[in-house]
């Protein structure tokens, strides 16, 4: 028997559909040229809404976030945005960023959060890089938002307070707090999808950040709601492919913790995978993000619903789906030393098949 997980913790690519052609971009604008980069796109579904995006590599957090905030606000002419939504990666002064936004933006509101080493755009991974989405629409009621610095669940219920039926919801997170913010979503939103991500650092060293309206919390949740004037799609997928010949078991697991596979020291196994790069940390203990990044494990899963009826022909669609099953794809971040057990990123419920994954020449091409 499989294991479901939360579908929405999936590690992998977000692509996120509004009444505008090009959202699914959104996070994504073409990398910069001379420091700056931008696009636009504008079209008319059940509430038109007007977008633009623009990002920078300068080096100052102010000029970065003036040239990537203009380049967005070009293709919305006169409208004043009705929400910003930010990607900076984490070694920039995040007070100094939040500050440059509120000057140039007032109170239209924010939510972003922070990323590892760069800022994925269509046009290959910015270092360094400042990305603002703009969105305008005439609705007042198009999006709402919540943030705290602590309390998942305070956030979940502000938001609730501001927004009764959001068609979706979008999530910043910070590690370790997902799920607690994933199942008061659920309870509060029952059947609304819920789509986001977890603010990362460079070095796992807890610099990663959410970002709301001039605040900042390594601890928070940054939440949006998606309003029903808004027409909305979102897929989800992780670009990689199953190695089918090493499907193991988490016999003995507690949350995100694996202590055992196939009745084996965890660590044992994921040492004899990964080799001599990650010695020190099998023998003494310690983070290994960096050594497994491009080296996910897949949690197999039944297929069910909608998913199971789709018959795709796009490869990445198909690397992922085999038959009657899926791959929910996790991060090893840990060894426990002398303990022998593993950490990861996700929960792993006990009796999950793994597979490893193979990233192939995704790092080296984008």
């Amino acid at each position: 028997d499989e294991n479901p997980i939360t579908p929405t913790m999936m590690k992998g690519i977000v692509l996120l559909a509004a009444s505008f052609l090009g959202v699914a971009r959104a996070f994504a604008p073409s990398a910069p040229v001379g420091g700056v980069s931008s696009s636009s796109t504008s079209t008319t579904g059940l509430e038109a809404i007007a977008a633009g995006f623009g990002s920078s590599d300068l080096d100052s957090c102010y000029y970065a976030a003036e040239a990537a905030v203009n380049a967005a606000k070009e293709p919305l002419g006169d409208s004043k945005p009705s929400i910003a939504f930010v990607s900076t990666t984490a070694g920039r002064d995040i007070d100094k960023v939040l500050d440059s936004l509120g000057s140039l933006l007032g109170d239209t509101p924010v939510h972003g959060l922070t990323s590892s080493g760069a800022v994925l755009t269509s046009g290959g991974s910015v270092a360094n890089g400042l990305g603002v989405l703009l969105l305008s629409s005439d609705d007042p009621g198009a999006f709402a938002t919540a943030y705290d610095a602590e309390d998942g669940a305070a956030a979940v219920a502000a938001l609730k307070s501001r927004m009764e039926s959001p068609k979706a919801v979008l999530m910043s997170a910070t590690p370790g707090a997902e799920e607690a913010i994933v199942e008061a979503l659920a309870e509060a939103f029952p059947d609304v999808p819920v789509y986001g991500g977890t603010a990362a650092d460079d070095d796992l060293s807890g610099r990663w950040k959410v970002l709301a309206n001039g605040k900042s919390s390594g601890t928070g949740v940054s939440l949006v709601g998606v309003g029903e004037s808004v027409a909305f799609g979102a897929s989800m997928e992780g670009p990689y492919s199953p190695d089918k010949g090493s499907v193991v078991e988490a016999t003995k697991t507690e949350g995100r913790r694996v202590f055992e596979i196939d009745g084996k020291p965890a660590a044992d196994y994921f040492y004899e995978i990964l080799g001599d790069e990650v010695k020190e940390q099998y023998e003494n203990g310690g983070l290994v993000l960096p050594q497994t990044a491009q080296k996910p494990i897949g949690i197999k899963q039944p297929l069910t619903g909608l998913v199971k009826k789709i018959e795709s022909k796009i490869p990445l669609v198909k690397r992922l789906v085999d038959k009657d099953f899926e791959y929910i794809t996790a991060h090893l971040a840990a060894f426990g030393g002398e303990e022998k057990y593993v950490d990861f990123f996700v929960p792993v419920p006990e009796g999950s098949k793994l597979v490893m994954m193979d990233s192939g020449d995704g790092p080296a091409t984008g």
